[in-house]
């Protein structure tokens, strides 16, 4: 949710695709339908805010400068995967081969940190990028939810019986780009005429993000030169798409469909 990644994903997500269209009574016609373009899209999900640490969320990926840390040590003996050591290490009870790294010294993001998040999203009167990323469990890509939205309300639920845990349930409505038209009235002769001006953007309106398909030879530099002009602003590409590239931005394969997002 704009830049920010949830720590544990969603186990529900429900997404509401309405349309405009209208029933009108005809007289001596019966009904007909007035079929209009779509309506705007409402999105529903119930996330999880955990304060100790979880084998399965995701802690390192959200860590970034200023922001208020909280130590993840409550859980001796919680491994979870790493790319800096390779080793079987026990992992409750077991042995797992693969990569895995002691977190009990890790730090992680507390609930103020994700709450103050919602609030700002809320009241910063701008809409912002909503993604989701859909995969199997050996890696294969399903498909994607890129929409940009605006937060409509969230609700923070604290539950004795989850801990030191928070429920936030969160509404999202989708959000398009609209602007205002300019018309310049010419009178001539009897019949006056019109032209349609330019459209003009509203204040604020950020421009749509954009999608792009990796082909052989692709690099981010080359990608972020051809959309920005600049391809040192390829970061902002690979902080877009972590979940699609990987640890590693200089490893993209033909195939991926990464989000361009509007700077």
């Amino acid at each position: 949710m704009d830049k920010v990644r949830l720590p544990v994903t969603p186990g529900k997500l429900q997404i509401s695709i309405h349309n405009a269209n209208e029933t009108v009574e005809l007289i001596n016609e019966g009904q007909i339908n007035l079929l209009k373009k779509a309506g705007l899209s409402d999105i529903e999900f119930e996330c999880l805010i955990p304060q100790v640490w979880y084998p399965f969320a995701e802690y390192e990926s959200d860590l970034g400068e200023g922001k208020v840390f909280m130590e993840a040590d409550e859980t001796p003996g919680v491994y979870r995967r790493s790319k800096n050591k390779e080793d079987d290490i026990p992992v409750r009870g077991g042995r797992t081969t693969g990569k895995y790294e002691d977190v009990r010294k890790k730090t992680v993001r507390d609930a103020g940190f994700y709450l103050d998040h919602f609030e700002n999203l809320k009241n910063r009167k701008k809409p912002f990028p909503f993604i989701v990323c859909r995969k199997m469990p050996r890696g294969k890509k399903l498909f994607c939810t890129d929409m940009k939205v605006s937060l409509e309300d969230y609700k923070i639920t604290e539950d004795a019986k989850e801990g030191f845990d928070l429920t936030v349930k969160i509404s999202l409505k989708q959000w398009r780009d609209y602007g205002t038209k300019t018309v310049d009235v010419r009178i001539g002769g009897i019949k006056p005429t019109a032209e349609a001006g330019m459209s003009r953007e509203t204040d604020g309106a950020p421009g749509l993000p954009q999608s792009y398909t990796v082909v052989s030879g692709d690099c981010l530099w080359n990608i972020a030169k051809r959309f920005y002009g600049d391809g040192s602003k390829y970061t902002a590409i690979y902080e877009a798409n972590k979940n699609v590239i990987g640890g590693n931005p200089n490893l993209i394969y033909p195939g991926q469909v990464l989000m361009i997002p509007a700077i």
